[in-house]
Formats: structure tokens, sequence, C-alpha cells
């Protein structure tokens, strides 16, 4: 059997996920009990399984007196709590296996449609074969069509004794707001690092075999707070020897993190061939996209929250300097179409480093030599220079953080001591001592460091701008507020050959940069040329107005012509 089914947690208290567990635990100890439970949360993270703990301790003949009172207001002669199922029992394990008939699992997802539910209510109706509550699972419950939803909600509202119904879901925000009202909804979020890390352990320690911890946070990583993901990982490195990182590298690759760290470095130091280089390497190791960029964006999210102390561990840069990153990142569209994979991710990145230099007065080269742009260490030092006064500002574009730029290239991982007296004029000094120690770069232009887009999206982004009218009505339909927006900017074509919406207002361009306003005008854009294609906004001063101006003596010509016209 599958590790992932044969690990089931059997019990409340085995229950990993924390919130979860205190939940039940206190529903256990309560004169009251739902009937009607919502299940939210992403997938591996424990909602079967504490679905089929609820239906085997409710049937449980220890919690008889209890279920009674309960569920069919019998007194109870002694005061009583609910509690943990006997696991080794027949009637348990059926339901631990999903074939008890007093646990019945139904999937939405194919039995979606009002005649289906229909069917439930006749069955919720006939008493359990065995046991005292029936329990029905609804899994992936948000496919359920409006009218199955409309059937269920009188069912619901007044369900049998004998009955008790959990909605199982991944989609909370497709759950009617009727049903969740009726239910009592316990929410399961993703798992924490330590919370999959005592899973794995536990699993581990059942079937004898030791493992590494850097081994074990390899794969906590992967797993992405699923436990079930965990699990099946798990299995798939195990072996009779023990677990170590090479193996899980071997087997699932290599962690993207410490190639993302290494660019972030580059970054700093300003080394564009670097920078190119190491974006290069993630191509060659097939790492997806999306996961990458979900990983850089976890990994920076990670350090801003360490750095708040909103979360244990060391961060890798200030909270300051990491949202500066976040922002620039959103703003490069990077799940946009790109004919090579991390394109958008790499012309983002070497345009911050060109920024920098511009600021800092250097030459900008996108074929910069990498030991040009080294930084000494004699230079600058990791044990003098206070962290917390080198970061970025929350509204200062990358060419105000000169000195961060210069401080952070040898220390991205480094702990960095305080010197509040020194701080300030270290950081004047070590700035003058960095572009001494900077060589002049030669002033050249050279035509194949200017970055142009494939005539194949040229051509895309033409089709675009010659149906904006079609464009935006596909928009209308969907969002008539984005709509209403568009339509008082100008689409273009800029330097590059990609399409470009004019707006004349900051807010206009907030509001149309807005995560969820970028990714419904990609479908929209799709929808017109047949492929996704980034749609850029950028902001343009508003033109003059023209004034009225009265003329004195009008030309008499002008005059006749006027009335010639009304006439």
């Amino acid at each position: 059997m599958a590790w992932h089914r044969k690990h089931r947690p059997h019990l409340v208290k085995e229950l990993h996920l924390t919130p979860v567990r205190e939940a039940l635990e206190k529903l256990m100890t309560k004169k009251t009990f739902p009937q009607v439970f919502l299940f939210a949360g992403p997938k591996g993270t424990g909602k079967t399984s504490a679905s089929r703990i609820l239906g085997a301790m409710l049937n449980d003949p220890k919690n008889e007196e209890v279920v009674d009172a309960l569920f069919f207001k019998k007194p109870l002669k002694k005061a009583k709590s609910l509690v943990d199922p006997d696991t080794d029992s027949d009637f348990s394990k059926r339901v631990y296996q999903g074939s008890s008939f007093v646990v019945q699992e139904m999937d939405a997802a194919s039995h979606r449609g009002i005649d289906d539910v229909r069917a439930l209510k006749e069955r919720a109706m006939l008493p359990p074969q065995e046991g005292k509550i029936t329990v029905y699972i609804l899994d992936e419950a948000h496919m359920l069509t409006t009218e199955a939803f409309n059937a269920l909600l009188k069912l619901l509202e007044e369900p049998p004794a004998h009955a008790l119904f959990i909605l199982a879901t991944t989609e909370l925000h497709k759950i009617p707001e009727t049903i969740v009202s009726r239910s009592r909804h316990i929410p399961f979020r993703k798992a924490t690092d330590e919370e999959l890390t005592l899973a794995l352990g536990s699993v581990l320690k059942k079937e004898k075999i030791e493992a590494d911890a850097d081994a074990i946070e390899a794969i906590v990583q992967r797993a992405d707070g699923s436990f079930r993901d965990g699990v099946k990982i798990l299995e798939s490195v195990a072996d009779d020897e023990k677990i170590v990182l090479e193996t899980v590298e071997k087997i699932l690759g290599k962690s993207v993190e410490p190639f993302l760290q290494d660019i972030l470095q580059l970054v700093f130091d300003k080394d564009s061939t670097g920078v190119s280089s190491g974006i290069n390497d993630l191509r060659q190791q097939k790492f997806s996209e999306k996961y990458v960029y979900k990983v850089l964006f976890s990994m920076l999210h990670k350090s801003l929250l360490q750095d708040l102390e909103v979360v244990e561990g060391k961060p890798l840069f200030t909270q300051k300097i990491a949202r500066f990153l976040i922002q620039e990142l959103l703003k490069a569209n990077l799940d946009a179409f790109s004919p090579i994979t991390f394109l958008s991710l790499e012309v983002k990145l070497l345009e911050l480093i060109e920024r920098a230099q511009q600021k800092s007065g250097g030459k900008t080269s996108l074929k910069t030599n990498t030991s040009k742009k080294k930084i000494s260490k004699q230079v600058v030092s990791s044990k003098m220079v206070n962290k917390a006064d080198v970061s970025v500002k929350e509204e200062a574009p990358i060419e105000e953080v000169d000195e961060f730029y210069a401080i952070e290239s040898e220390n991205l991982v480094s702990d960095i001591k305080i010197d509040e007296d020194n701080s300030e004029s270290l950081l004047k000094t070590n700035k003058n001592n960095l572009k001494d120690n900077l060589p002049e770069e030669k002033e050249e232009k050279d035509e194949e460091e200017v970055f142009h887009l494939t005539e194949e999206i040229q051509g895309l982004a033409k089709i675009l701008i010659e149906q904006w009218d079609r464009f935006l009505q596909v928009v209308q339909d969907k969002n008539p507020t984005v709509s209403a927006l568009l339509r008082s900017s100008k689409p273009s074509i800029n330097d590059t050959g990609m399409p470009e919406v004019s707006v004349y207002y900051q807010f206009h361009k907030e509001q149309l940069q807005q995560q969820k306003y970028m990714s419904l005008l990609g479908e929209c854009v799709k929808d017109i040329v047949g492929s996704s294609l980034p749609l850029q906004v950028v902001l343009q001063v508003a033109p003059v107005k023209a004034t009225l101006v009265e003329v004195e003596n009008p030309s008499p010509q002008l005059s006749q012509l006027a009335s010639e016209a009304l006439m």
C-alpha cells in the first residue's frame, strides 16, 4: 500500500495541522455537535482524513451514549465527552480504507447535477446499517451546479438526526454563501515547514528509516505545504539505506533556491554576465518557470517576514530590500508569454543592474566583464556595516540604493554586525572607495546589446492594436470597469515592439497593474491574437486642453462661411 494511504492519521490527536486538530478537539468536549461541516483548503492537507476520523469516532461504541445525547437528545447519566475511536476495530479499519457504508464518499466533480443531489437526499433519509450516524463526504463540493446547490440547501437546513454532512473543497470562494452560512467552516491551510517535518518524521519512525535533516528539508520545500505530496516524495526517495540530500537531488533534481540566491548575489554585484549565465543554468536544469517564480517570491516574502520577526529564522535581506525586489519583479509580469524560458526575469534583472550603474556614474553594458564588477572584500567589510541602515526605501527606485548594492554584494546570507556610531561615515567612505576601486569602463555603443523581440511577437502586437475596438469589447464582456479605464487610454507599440497602453493618471495605472486585472487582460489578449502577449501600462503626460479665444475682428470671409454653413 502506498505510504500516503498507509500512514493516514487515524485519530484526532494525530492530525498534523495544528489549528484543525485543536478545533476538532474543542468540539469533542462541547454539548452540541454540528451536522454540517465545510472543510476548505489546499490539496493534501488532511480534509478526507479528518472526515473519516469523525465518521469512525461518532460510530465507535465507546461514544454511543454521547452521540445519543448530541444527536438524538437523550439525557446523559453522567457528563462525558467524545473520545478518539478504536483504531484496531474492524469497523474503524473499513472506515479508514473508505469501504464502509456508514461513511459514504461522493465525488461531487462527477456527481454534480441536481439528480445526484436528489438521490443523495433519498439515501440520507435511511438510517445507517450499523452504528449511529451516517457520514456523507462530498469531495470537491465546489463542482456542484447552482441547481444542485439549491437542492442541497434544504437538506442541510434540516438534516435527519442520524446524518452528518461534510463538504470538502479546495475553492471556498465557489461555495454559495447560503451553504457556507449553514455549515461549520473549518479552514485547512498549507502545512508549515515544522508541521511537515513532524509528519515526515512520524512516517520515517514507523518505517524504521533514517534521514539527514537537509534531505528532509529539501523534501519539505518540494511538498509545498501538502502532507500527501511530502509523504509521496519521501516514499520515492526512500531505500534500505539512510536518506541523504544527494539521493533526493538525484531523483527530484537540485533545489532551485541556491540558484536564485546566487543570481540575486550577482545582481548586487552588478554582474550582468553572471546574471545571464545564472539564468541560463536554470534553463539547463529544466526547471519549470511557474515553480521557479513561486520559489523566488516565497523566498523573498519569507525573508521579509523574518526580518519583521513575524516568523522565526535568519532573513536573507532586510525587509525593505525584500519588499523592493518583490515590487520590481511583480511589475515585470513574469508569467506573461515569452518565446524563451525565464526571458522576462533575465531582462528585468539586467534592467535593475543597468539602472544602478547609470546612477553610480558607470557606463552601462549588457556584456559586463565579471572581473570588473567584483567588489573587493577589503573595500566593504561585512563585520562593520549595519545591515538595517543599508536598505531600500519603499518608494525609491533602484538608483537610490547604490549603497545597498555596494554593501550587500559580499553579504547575501552573512550575519552583519551593527556599529551604530560609525555606520553613516563608513557608508560614505565605502561608497567613495568603491568608486575608486572600480575601473572605468570605455564608453561604447554595441548594437548587439539592444534587445529586440522576435518578428512573431511584433506581428501579434500589430494585430492587437489593429483589433483594439474588438479587444475592448472582449474586456467589456468580462469586466466593464477595466474596459472603462482602457477606453480613456491610448494603445500603441513601443520601441521594443511590445503593445503598450498609455494612461494619463497614476490612479488608472495602479488599477490596471493589479495582478487580477493584468491576468484578465492577458486572457483577453489571448482571445484576440491567439497567443499570450504581455501588455505594458505606462503613465503619460495628459495632452494640453485647448482654450477658447474670442476674436476681436473676425474676417468677413469667415463670417460669411459660418453663416452659409448654419443656413
